[in-house]
């Protein structure tokens, strides 16, 4: 384990458990090493969680006053644009209600529930399902001013009050994954049934069963098409400790042995569980994947490198063909067919062909 991640990860568990942090790894740290840290917890989105252990930290020991101010300044943004999500959540859930539509909040404003320090948790948008009811939803949006974005079989994706919203017609595209329909269906239904006697009006958030699948199974499905960064394990650390082996293991189990990434999840599982020193018993038990686990790990400290605004057409094109093609290994984690994840691409391209020139 790097320096730098080790350092990170004393401060998301100083945080999150209110422990005292482990001083000697934090002594002798230049101001470089500070920035080097700051920049990994940022592209991590663990920055507000990573700032309250270093307000644990002996003043002797804290970062420079201008990176901390600077640090500090980040998180009460971060508070402010969560406040802002809850605001807007409640009031298009309320804007539903008025044409007696449900509305499930999903990932990050519904995760913020397992953290210590809710308004700590980051996120990028507000994600929503409306039980069946998308199209209706996405004309509503249109007809209150929403500005549309971009969209994909998967969600509709629209600006408003200056929060982006993704309607969700499904849970999941597990792109190059026969697997697909089933594990919405089983999502479906779960949600289906813990709110069937809901009523519309406010917001809605899935329950643990649900989020346990649906959080490993777009960790899965974000990982073939990229890395998992800080967050990711940051989010299953807290799901498991708040839970505190009070959930539907054998449910869980069950659902993960008709998936085809056991062995993914059982990766993430053991990183999460052996850095955060969770107990035994507040998971299932899972098998070592030596190999990937040291992949997880060293990808999390990639910083991510936007592309270049002004690279030739020609040259975007070969860059995301080389990217795609690095990649395809990860399809077997799901069980997938590279080739069918190429038809599909193809497909999405031909369907929206501006993504080509999409620079992330």
């Amino acid at each position: 384990m790097k320096t730098t991640d080790k350092r990170l990860l004393a401060l998301l568990r100083t945080a999150a458990m209110g422990s005292s942090p482990p001083c000697e790894i934090f002594e002798n740290m230049t101001e470089d090493d500070w920035r080097t840290l700051y920049q990994l917890a940022v592209h991590g989105g663990v920055v507000a969680v990573a700032y309250d252990g270093i307000l644990r930290l002996p003043s002797s020991l804290m970062p420079p006053r201008k990176l901390r101010l600077a640090w500090a300044a980040t998180v009460e943004h971060i508070e402010q644009k969560y406040a802002h999500a809850w605001s807007v959540a409640a009031d298009l859930a309320g804007r539903f209600g008025e044409h007696g539509i449900r509305m499930l909040v999903m990932k990050g404003l519904s995760l913020s529930q397992y953290y210590p320090a809710p308004s700590r948790r980051e996120f990028g948008d507000i994600d929503i399902y409306l039980f069946g009811e998308k199209e209706q939803g996405d004309k509503l949006l249109r007809l209150w001013g929403a500005k549309e974005n971009r969209s994909s079989d998967k969600h509709s994706s629209f600006v408003w009050r200056g929060l982006l919203i993704e309607n969700h017609a499904c849970f999941l595209t597990m792109n190059g994954s026969a697997l697909n329909r089933d594990l919405n269906d089983r999502l479906k239904k779960t949600v289906e049934a813990d709110h069937g006697f809901s009523r519309a009006g406010q917001p809605l958030f899935p329950s643990v069963d649900f989020t346990t699948l649906f959080f490993m199974a777009h960790a899965v499905n974000h990982y073939v098409s990229g890395h998992l960064v800080w967050r990711y394990f940051c989010d299953w650390a807290m799901i498991l400790r708040r839970l505190d082996g009070k959930w539907n293991m054998q449910a869980y189990e069950e659902a993960l042995g008709h998936t085809g990434f056991r062995s993914f999840a059982d990766a993430v599982t053991a990183v999460t569980v052996n850095e955060w020193g969770l107990p035994s018993g507040i998971t299932l038990a899972f098998e070592r994947q030596p190999e990937l686990e040291a992949q997880l790990r060293k990808e999390r400290l990639l910083l991510k490198t936007p592309i270049d605004k002004d690279m030739p057409v020609l040259r975007l094109v070969i860059f995301k063909y080389r990217r795609f093609m690095a990649r395809r290994w990860k399809y077997r984690l799901i069980g997938g067919s590279f080739r069918w994840r190429i038809m599909q691409s193809v497909r999405y391209h031909l369907r929206y062909p501006q993504s080509i020139l999409w620079r992330k």
